[in-house]
């Protein structure tokens, strides 16, 4: 099905205020796209590269505003050759369907303090079900992440990366659904916001990597609740004021 021309506008450029924008406005940006008629039951919205060049933001804001209006059954994504993201009912808008507007600063602290409680959860029982193979790819990524001091978002994209393998070992789909969705809220906020964190913290974040999949190997309780402090601890130290990175 192809995207509807109704002579509207889908979705309005945000021009210089884009980058100052997060996932609750481009949620309410399509959902008022949708209730203005630029898109029916049914309809098939633009991919989410197109949306983020039209809209002006990052791809990873509007794939986390896709997340939310799919987990209100908005929206549905089909995979595969016909996929894409298709309106689903705008009967289904809930009425109050809009985030709390905090500071990043706000944001990125409730978002540690959640990913300190799940991480704690996930090394643990990634301790008791990791095998070999998993270990290995782990300290691969590990070694990898060494290369990207220097490079503050493949740093952390390959640090997300790494975070939701270790959930995977785990084998709990719920664990590593919560553990995704932390992952993509702190991408949210991270995108588009430079960083004045220097080589030397995520030298030092790359380290506390390191004791964490050292613990996941001991099993030590101790050791597991002492690394991923000491992580949560160190992406903490990259953050200032001004980037929140």
């Amino acid at each position: 099905m192809k995207t509807p021309d109704r002579g509207l506008k889908p979705i309005r450029p945000l021009g210089e205020r884009g980058g100052q924008l997060k996932r609750d406005r481009v949620v309410g940006m399509i959902i008022d796209a949708i209730r203005a008629g630029a898109y029916a039951d049914g309809d098939r919205l633009p991919p989410e590269r197109a949306l983020a060049a039209e809209i002006g933001v990052s791809r990873s804001i509007v794939s986390a505003a896709i997340d939310e209006l799919e987990e209100a059954n908005v929206v549905a994504v089909r995979r595969g050759r016909q996929g894409g993201t298709f309106v689903v009912s705008a009967s289904n808008i809930p009425p109050g369907l809009k985030r709390l507007e905090v500071s990043d600063g706000q944001a990125l602290e409730w978002l540690l303090e959640a990913r300190q409680a799940v991480e704690l959860a996930t090394v643990t029982l990634a301790s008791q079900r990791a095998q070999l193979s998993d270990i290995r790819e782990l300290r691969r990524l590990h070694d990898h992440l060494a290369t990207l001091v220097d490079q503050p978002r493949a740093f952390a994209e390959t640090g997300f990366t790494l975070v939701n393998r270790i959930a995977e070992t785990t084998q709990n789909p719920f664990l590593i659904e919560m553990v995704r969705r932390l992952i993509n809220e702190t991408a949210t906020i991270r995108a588009g916001l430079p960083t004045e964190a220097t080589p030397e913290q995520f030298r030092a974040v790359h380290g506390t990597f390191g004791l964490i999949l050292d613990a996941i190997v001991s099993g030590d309780a101790d050791d597991i609740r002492r690394a991923v402090s000491a992580h949560i601890a160190g992406v903490r130290t990259t953050s200032t004021p001004a980037s929140h990175a």
